[in-house]
């Protein structure tokens, strides 16, 4: 048996900083501090706020010479596209002008950090960081100089950074 079940989705993607820049690793940040399940701005006001949406994410999809900052939103209905995307470009907005909240950042920054860890529980995962690291950054052991840019991103920098990514102008 087979459902035919359609759920309108809004896309929004920008161009961002390439992997292992400083840009990529505040992007990052962004991406959970907006996106990151309940605790997420976006979620909060179109979830729970404003009742227009069923689901929201963001993502910094770093690749090497230019990443992809995502946002995905499941809308309620599809006639909710215009004002769903109102309310990002508000929420964006505030968030581009005053960044994030040092309780926010410490939040994600651990967060990020605790998956990274986690992910190197297996060998196989061990082995692609160390690979990814060679190549990227030229010293395989780069774990603590990866991790140390999440610690020691600033409220300012981060907010920096998305207010020159996140242009309504240039998003698709």
């Amino acid at each position: 048996m087979l459902d035919k079940v359609k759920t309108p989705k809004l896309y929004m993607v920008w161009h961002s900083a390439p992997s292992f820049s400083k840009g990529d690793t505040y992007m990052d940040l962004t991406a959970s501090i907006l996106g990151d399940g309940v605790a997420g701005r976006l979620y909060q006001r179109l979830v729970v706020e404003k009742d227009l949406a069923t689901d929201v994410s963001s993502e910094q999809q770093s690749m090497q010479l230019g990443s992809l900052f995502w946002i995905e939103v499941s809308l309620k209905n599809a006639s909710s596209g215009p004002e769903v995307e109102r309310q990002i470009d508000d929420v964006i907005g505030t968030y581009v002008n005053s960044g994030p909240k040092n309780d926010e950042l410490k939040r994600q920054a651990a967060k990020l950090e605790f998956s990274i860890m986690s992910s190197l529980q297996a060998i196989p995962e061990v082995a692609d960081r160390l690979n990814e690291f060679e190549y990227f950054l030229g010293e395989p052991n780069s774990f603590k100089a990866v991790l140390d840019e999440y610690r020691s991103a600033t409220t300012r920098q981060i907010r920096d950074e998305a207010r020159n990514t996140l242009k309504p102008d240039a998003r698709l």
